[in-house]
């Protein structure tokens, strides 16, 4: 069973919406999905923690990432972020995440386990010192079982404009290794493949970057990227495409999605990461391309065994 990032598929008013109550009935219909990558930017849930816990299935087992609350910071403020040498910023950053941690103390109350937070090394020109002592900070709070990743995002390279030009890898593995050996808590890493792509402009991006970590790689999300203008993005753009053989431009293949699950080690969760058909005129249609990819990424994984 998979993590499936349903959130970048949803409409943007689901949320309390009337739609939200079918929405996550859908989901809940997959039993392909053990659990959902579920977004936090000011909460988990405009109605707060126990709303979200309502929806959700309690078998699942769900990671929350903080990518929506820090583009939002950086968008505010270019000197947010946990690696910024600005200590407001990287104050203001840190509070996000003492946010997230009550609503995920809340959803792990309320019966919904949490299994990992995704954080990031926001902003550009970020440092390694900075990000680690966020890191050490944030581990030494009470976590319970959930871990504390930092999920990669494409870095600041000099051969092309970025997304988000956040850290390098090896600058985020120094800090997270730091992190670790000061507090005595294991973190880790997350990668997400078509963030990867993006970074490197090539489909072997993930890769590298899935090798580079080896066994401090804790999640992989499956998602697409393509050097091309789809109906939905332009080129490289972080728009979450499907595999190809639903959004034909995408680099994501299977023969890449078996690349990366041939490069893998032990993972705490592996899923995928998908928005919404271009056309889509319904919920199910918003999740037609992911819930696809998921079922695709499922054979590739049973023909392994």
């Amino acid at each position: 069973m998979y993590l499936y990032a349903a959130y970048n598929a949803a409409p943007k008013d689901l949320a309390g919406g009337p739609d939200e109550q079918e929405w996550y009935s859908l989901l809940r219909a997959e039993p392909l999905i053990r659990g959902l990558e579920l977004s936090f930017n000011a909460a988990v849930h405009p109605s707060g923690p126990e709303a979200l816990a309502a929806l959700l299935d309690p078998r699942w087992e769900n990671v929350v990432t903080t990518i929506p609350g820090t583009i939002a910071g950086v968008a505010r403020d270019s000197g947010y972020g946990l690696a910024s040498a600005s200590e407001p910023g990287r104050a203001a950053a840190l509070d996000h995440v003492r946010a997230l941690r009550r609503d995920v103390a809340a959803l792990v109350s309320a019966g919904r386990p949490v299994i990992a937070v995704e954080l990031h090394s926001a902003p550009t020109g970020g440092s390694v010192e900075r990000l680690t002592e966020s890191l050490t900070e944030i581990a030494s709070w009470d976590w319970g079982s959930t871990a504390v990743l930092v999920e990669h995002a494409d870095a600041l390279v000099p051969e092309h404009p970025p997304v988000k030009g956040w850290m390098r890898l090896e600058g985020e593995i120094a800090a997270v290794s730091a992190a670790s050996a000061a507090t005595g808590r294991r973190l880790g890493h997350t990668v997400n493949w078509g963030r990867s792509a993006i970074e490197s402009a090539s489909a072997s991006g993930a890769l590298d970057h899935i090798r580079a970590l080896g066994a401090s790689l804790r999640g992989l999300m499956i998602s697409g990227a393509s050097p091309l203008a789809t109906a939905r993005s332009t080129p490289w753009e972080d728009s979450h495409l499907a595999l190809d053989t639903f959004e034909p431009e995408s680099l994501l293949t299977a023969d890449a999605v078996r690349a990366a699950l041939d490069a893998v080690g032990e993972l705490d969760y592996l899923g995928v990461k998908v928005g919404r058909a271009a056309d889509a005129t319904t919920l199910a249609g918003r999740l037609a391309p992911g819930l696809g990819t998921l079922h695709a990424l499922d054979e590739l994984v049973r023909a392994r065994a």
